[in-house]
């Protein structure tokens, strides 16, 4: 009897074991489809509420700005709009 007890349970752990190997690629195929779809349809999903699609958007802005921000000369002290109206 105990070694049927030991026998069942192992038996259920390896169902559970194996149902959790199909969410995880099923996981894996949703970040592939969300990683290679466009702009357009991450927008489309965006506005109708998926949690994937707003912050993809939002990592995407977000690269955009800091490109954006390392892109813009700084300023030199002494040079300027400021400096020209003073003199």
């Amino acid at each position: 009897m105990a070694v049927s007890g030991i026998s069942s349970a192992f038996s259920g752990y390896v169902q559970k074991t194996l149902a959790g190997a199909g969410t995880a690629s099923s996981a894996q195929s949703a970040a592939l489809q969300e990683a290679t779809e466009t702009k357009a349809q991450t927008l489309k999903e965006a506005q109708s509420g998926d949690r994937a699609a707003i912050k993809k958007l939002s990592q995407v802005q977000s690269a955009q700005a800091q490109q954006t921000a390392s892109q813009t000369p700084a300023s030199e002290p002494g040079k300027g709009a400021t400096v020209d109206h003073v003199a």
